[in-house]
């Protein structure tokens, strides 16, 4: 009969583990409005698996040498 619905809200361990970084990390970042868009369900902090995503994406940095600007490429 079909596929179970998966969740799209992971806790503060998964979300760790997802980026790479330690939950204390997490905690610190949503302490200083920082860090990935967050939700309170009702006392349980939790993350969109959608937002987790775009807030590592944002991150991105290319490899380009220290002072090269990716518009000096030719």
């Amino acid at each position: 009969m079909g596929r179970a619905l998966k969740c799209p809200f992971v806790d503060v361990k998964e979300a760790a583990k997802f980026l790479h970084l330690k939950q204390r990390t997490l905690h610190n970042m949503r302490w200083n409005g920082q860090g990935p868009k967050y939700r309170k369900h009702g006392r349980k902090v939790v993350y969109h698996r959608d937002e987790l995503k775009q807030w590592s994406l944002r991150r991105e940095e290319e490899t380009q040498p220290r002072g090269k600007r990716a518009s000096q490429n030719v």
